[in-house]
């Protein structure tokens, strides 16, 4: 078994690693270790924890009453939240609270609210790694920098957090359940020759589930004037562990390593063309590799500079058992109950309830014997993004592994954040599903949210929002390895009026 690592050995780390960066940035230090030309456009899959993401990402501060469905229980809402940035310095935080309504409220939830009205889940007494977590989130973010600035430091909510090209860590979410959220830490060194990122889900030890992080090295790029390949060639390791990962069999941490090369080998004013090659091992129940092949691309209009398009495609040769972006955004959820088809004589019993925590699955989607170790599946990936005049912002992305059940993944999102009396934002996730009947369903494999807003007058709005997530139950009194957190899916909604006044 891995030894578990506290995060604040992370701090000690970064710690390090600003005294190696203290020395001066040159302009050309910025190294970018994601899609040339910065990141696609960010999906609000939870605008109830963001609502800054309705107005393009523009910071404010909002008020907000109203009325709404949480699980079983109808409640008055008083909702505060503010986020505002000074230079490369960012703030953000949140106060909410939820009052029971006398109208159709659910026994069990006005059994557990403070005087029977104020909800529980919102400012819980339990002493726990998760109950400190919550507390901390409330302070949702500090933030220094970005992650392809030369030093880049972020406490707080992460709704859609990658490391290198996400073949191993893609766009995670520890805000996936909006009962129990955590304060993850993110930091970055990016400078022309090498650097490092680093990321834990939770600070609050022992709630914390990740960590990793990556190094990249450009070895033509030292020297004070590197020529074309010293700036664009990168090779890059990393390593991304779950310490706390439920194993039916056992209680492994779930460790997934990979090495990864790019090179940047167009970059201009219209056109950026990045290939890369990634080769991952995933070390749980069932050993597997995977290759990744794939190109990241930007295309700017020649007149429009604010007409953008990204694309990224990628072809995939892995193990059976190897799953793809291990630690993806729904990974919260499918840590503890991963889909899997139903087994056959020679796989493992386990596998026979048809959910099982994805630390386990690859036993049950790899063929037994030598074949399981030799077989090569083939899997595709792609996604595209637009972000039109900055009034519409919309992409997709979808990837499967042919011939092997409940593989397919799809995620859409379109936002609309710069009418001037309207916005909207919609998001809708659905993983690993078989068939095209199976897309437009709402169950414990998808995310859907959705929200509206229409500007009254002045700072004042009227807010609709409605969102289907999923949210752990901690009741259980025999939660480990073996039993992990169950989750189950829920359908909220929200509307009202909220006051807006941007920064």
């Amino acid at each position: 078994m891995s030894a578990r690592r506290s995060p604040w050995t992370l701090l000690g780390v970064c710690a390090l690693a600003v005294v190696l960066a203290a020395a001066p940035a040159r302009a050309d230090d910025e190294a970018p270790s994601g899609p040339p030309g910065g990141t696609m456009p960010t999906p609000n899959a939870t605008p109830q924890n963001n609502p800054s993401a309705l107005m393009g990402n523009q910071r404010a501060a909002t008020f907000g009453i109203g009325y709404g469905k949480i699980g079983k229980s109808y409640y008055f809402q008083l909702h505060t939240f503010m986020e505002f940035s000074l230079g490369p310095v960012g703030l953000g935080f949140a106060l909410p609270l939820n009052l029971l309504s006398p109208f159709g409220a659910d026994p069990a939830d006005k059994k557990s609210a403070y005087g029977g009205v104020v909800r529980r889940e919102d400012w819980p007494t339990t002493l726990s790694g998760a109950t400190v977590g919550h507390y901390f989130e409330l302070l949702r973010t500090i933030r220094y920098g970005t992650p392809t600035s030369p030093l880049y430091a972020q406490y707080g909510q992460f709704y859609s957090y990658s490391l290198g090209h996400g073949s191993i860590l893609d766009r995670y979410s520890n805000a996936l359940d909006p009962d129990h959220m955590k304060p993850g830490l993110a930091f970055a060194i990016n400078r022309t020759a090498l650097g490092i990122s680093l990321f834990t889900d939770s600070l609050a030890y022992p709630d914390t589930t990740l960590l990793g992080g990556r190094a990249y090295v450009r070895p033509l790029g030292f020297g004070e004037e590197p020529g074309f390949f010293g700036k664009r060639w990168a090779l890059g390791v990393s390593y991304v562990e779950d310490r706390t990962a439920p194993h039916a069999l056992n209680g492994k941490t779930a460790e997934v390593a990979g090495i990864d090369t790019e090179l940047q080998l167009i970059s201009n004013s219209i056109l950026e063309l990045t290939p890369y090659i990634d080769f991952n091992g995933q070390f749980t129940d069932t050993k597997a590799y995977g290759l990744h092949i794939g190109a990241l691309t930007k295309f700017t209009l020649p007149v429009l500079s604010s007409v953008n398009f990204w694309a990224r495609v990628e072809f995939r040769a892995m193990q059976p058992g190897y799953i793809p972006s291990y630690f993806d955004a729904t990974y919260d959820v499918t840590r503890a109950q991963f889909p899997v088809p139903t087994t056959s004589s020679e796989k493992y019993a386990e596998c026979t309830t048809g959910l099982v925590a994805k630390a386990s699955a690859g036993k049950c989607l790899a063929p037994q014997g030598g074949l399981g170790l030799t077989k090569l599946t083939k899997g595709i990936f792609g996604e595209a993004a637009a972000n039109i005049l900055n009034i519409v912002q919309a992409g997709a992305s979808y990837y499967a592994t042919p011939g092997v059940k409940n593989s397919q993944n799809l995620m859409m999102f379109v936002t609309l954040p710069a009418l001037s009396s309207f916005k909207a934002s919609g998001y809708y996730l659905r993983s690993n599903f078989d068939s095209a009947s199976e897309i437009v369903k709402l169950d414990e494999r998808s995310i859907l949210s959705a929200s509206l807003m229409y500007d009254v007058f002045g700072p004042f709005w009227l807010v609709g929002q409605f969102s289907r997530h999923w949210v752990a139950d901690y009741s259980a009194d025999d939660l480990d390895h073996e039993h992990p957190l169950k989750y189950h899916g829920v359908n909220d909604w929200h509307f009202g009026a909220q006051m807006y006044m941007p920064f």
